[in-house]
């Protein structure tokens, strides 16, 4: 198959590319992110079929309108044929311009006999080489496996496809068997029934067994439920008697207080009426009662006649004091003497001033004055008094008039506290009180003794109460009559025996409801369904469900034998594939690493690839990368690139590699140029780089974000 052209549309980071190849070594150059990792991806969307969810990671960067669509143009068997497929849409249309096929599963596989290739993963794991990806031989090993297998045996049987049917039918037939699972199969389903049915008749054999055993004891059982009723009732029997004692004690206890407490009141009724018959004839009650109103008046008039006596006593104690008037004579006498000298002292100041003794004079003259002011003085004040004993002799004269009349009120309060005594005849206020005192003690010494009567009575009377008496006195005697019959004392037990015997009897009859349950059980479970004829079918199919479950696990062992010998025949016959492809291997690293490795040799379970590297180590595991990683990349491109020749049986499928020698030295990369340049006439090889230095061997180089490809040089 040689590409021609393509066009890809609303792809990743491809808007709309037109790109157009030839024959032999296409590099495709472009700088980072310029979308060549995208272009690599599009030719195995388009060469092959893909997921619904992997299509719906290809639409456009920054658009949600979906994936878009790619055309591919390209030669195959002498003809040109064009391949649409809309992403969108999830059509795909094969023409070579006369009859369109447009039909998945014819195009996908025409593609793959035109490639060689008739899965996406073998292409994936061979021809498509992705940058770091290497080593996805050893994740499709089934698959190429499958492929070498047909190829080395001829024929159209697929070893693989029965294996995985093998495994499919022994996993379906021990599904659940080695963990959980919604749909357990037979192995697992015959298991669970084994076991359910395995229970079920110990169960039954159980029942069987009891029933046997409950019919064999079911005398043993009646005659104990006999034996326990008896018992029972005498224990209730007994324990009645008791409870009836241990009423009568009750009772006759409650009947002696009873009895006590009516004696008792009987007792304090009758001293009651005796004290209220003592209160009754006391002699104080015969004494006249005194109003509190004339009491009152009593009382205020004594206390206003003894007010008025106090009155008049202490009037005429200050009546009895002498008048003042002598006193005032005496000072108006006394008043002319300053007077007289101070005359004098003024007629002989005025001679000795006449004399010219002029100092003695003004002294005797300032005597004078001073006597003068002095006699003044005393003048005024003689006139003072005399107002003053003019007014006290006014003020003895009203007070006279008063004491008189204070007497006179006394006379009449006296007059009418006689009267009020003679009224209540008494010869003091405190004769009254004193009567009236006496009369209330004894009015209260009544009402009392009275109102205790009351209580104790209450709303009977003294013979209601008696009656009452002598009837409890009755009952006492009758509840100790029965009490202390022979039939009750008898039976008597202390309070520890009792407890007992409550004890025991309530064991007793607990055993006797257990043993009539046991024997109600037994009476149904012997007059019901008898469990043999379900212990007979559950056993027998038991012994069906056994018998099946023997045969599964035989014809799983069967089956694993069978896959077993069946793995191992095919193992056998990939083995000259295994050769040829480690030859073809062997020689391709030889040339990718310029001799620096010479031999290549497979695991023919995992193709895990080693590397003959010489004394000491001899075979370095690649996938352990026990060697560089130039070294790793380049054993397996020479794999991979060994795998295409062999797998593809004659065909040249195109090769896409997208920049799987990143890791080369420059010797290195330069012998795997030269390699690539002489596989390019076999095969059509698109080679992705952001490099510069593969352009002078390109068959065809075409630049990404550029107008049109630049043609070869």
């Amino acid at each position: 198959m040689i590409i021609r052209r393509m066009r890809v549309r609303r792809f990743r980071r491809l808007a709309d590319e037109t790109l157009e190849f030839g024959p032999g070594l296409n590099v495709v150059r472009g700088r980072n992110d310029a979308g060549k990792s995208t272009l690599h991806l599009a030719f195995s969307a388009a060469l092959y079929p893909i997921r619904p969810s992997e299509a719906r990671s290809l639409s456009p960067w920054g658009r949600d309108d979906g994936p878009g669509e790619i055309t591919l143009e390209f030669e195959a068997g002498g003809r040109r044929y064009t391949l649409h497929k809309d992403f969108a849409s999830r059509k795909v249309c094969l023409t070579d311009g006369r009859r369109p096929v447009d039909n998945a599963k014819e195009v996908e596989r025409q593609i793959g006999a035109w490639l060689g290739f008739p899965t996406l993963a073998l292409f994936r794991a061979t021809a498509h080489i992705g940058q770091w990806e290497l080593a996805q031989v050893q994740k499709e090993k089934d698959a190429i496996g499958t492929r070498l297998s047909a190829i080395m045996t001829g024929g159209d049987e697929d070893a693989a496809r029965v294996l995985r049917l093998l495994d499919e039918r022994i996993r379906k037939m021990e599904l659940g068997l080695r963990r959980p699972s919604g749909a357990p199969g037979p192995l697992k389903r015959d298991e669970e029934r084994l076991r359910y049915l395995t229970a079920e008749a110990q169960r039954l054999a159980s029942e069987v067994a009891a029933i046997e055993q409950a019919a064999a004891d079911r005398t043993k059982i009646a005659e104990r439920v006999a034996q326990l009723e008896q018992q029972v009732q005498e224990d209730a029997a007994l324990v009645q008697a008791n409870r009836e004692l241990l009423e009568l004690d009750r009772r006759v206890e409650a009947q002696r207080r009873r009895v006590t407490e009516l004696r008792e009141l009987t007792e304090r009724i009758d001293a009651a009426a005796r004290d209220l018959e003592a209160a009754s004839r006391d002699p104080a009650l015969e004494l006249p009662d005194v109003a509190p109103d004339a009491l009152e008046t009593v009382r205020t008039a004594a206390l206003r006649a003894e007010l008025l006596r106090r009155e008049v006593a202490a009037a005429s104690a200050e009546a009895i004091r002498p008048a003042p008037a002598q006193a005032t004579t005496r000072g108006t006498r006394a008043a002319w003497v300053p007077a007289g000298l101070a005359a004098a002292a003024g007629l002989a100041s005025a001679a000795l001033l006449v004399d010219r003794h002029t100092g003695l004079g003004l002294g005797v003259m300032l005597a004078a004055v001073l006597l003068g002011a002095l006699a003044i003085a005393m003048r005024s004040r003689a006139r003072a008094a005399a107002v003053q004993a003019e007014l006290a002799t006014a003020r003895r004269a009203e007070e006279a008039e008063r004491v008189e009349a204070r007497r006179r009120d006394a006379a009449q309060a006296e007059d009418a506290l006689r009267r009020h005594l003679q009224a209540l005849g008494a010869g003091s206020v405190e004769d009254v009180a004193e009567r009236q005192q006496r009369l209330t003690a004894a009015r209260r010494r009544r009402e009392t003794a009275r109102a205790v009567l009351e209580s104790l009575v209450g709303a009977r009377t003294r013979a209601a109460i008696a009656d009452e008496y002598q009837r409890a006195v009755l009952d006492l005697a009758a509840a100790e009559a029965r009490r202390d019959s022979p039939d009750l004392a008898l039976r008597r037990l202390d309070a520890a025996s009792f407890q007992r015997l409550a004890g025991e009897a309530e064991r007793r009859r607990q055993e006797l409801e257990r043993r009539r349950a046991a024997l109600h059980t037994l009476d149904g479970r012997l007059s019901g369904r008898s469990p043999h004829e379900e212990l007979a079918r559950v056993e027998e199919e038991l012994a069906d469900v056994r018998a099946r479950y023997a045969r599964a696990e035989r014809q799983v062992r069967v089956l694993t034998l069978t896959r077993d010998v069946l793995a191992e025949a095919r193992g056998q016959t990939i083995v000259p594939g295994r050769a040829m492809l480690e030859e073809r291997a062997s020689e391709y690293v030889r040339r990718l690493s310029g001799g620096a490795y010479t031999r290549i040799s497979v695991d023919e379970q995992t193709l895990a690839p080693r590397v003959w590297v010489g004394p000491p180590k001899e075979w370095a595991d690649v996938s352990a990368k026990e060697i560089g990683s130039g070294g790793v990349d380049q054993c397996y491109l020479a794999l991979r690139l060994g795998l295409v020749e062999l797998l593809c049986e004659g065909q040249c499928p195109p090769l896409f590699l997208d920049d799987p020698l990143l890791a080369y030295d420059e010797d290195r990369q330069a012998a795997a140029m030269d390699f690539l340049t002489d596989l390019a006439r076999r095969h059509q090889i698109f080679l992705f780089t952001c490099r510069t230095a593969y352009d002078a061997r390109a068959d065809h180089l075409t630049v990404l974000d550029q107008p049109a490809a630049v043609p070869a040089p």
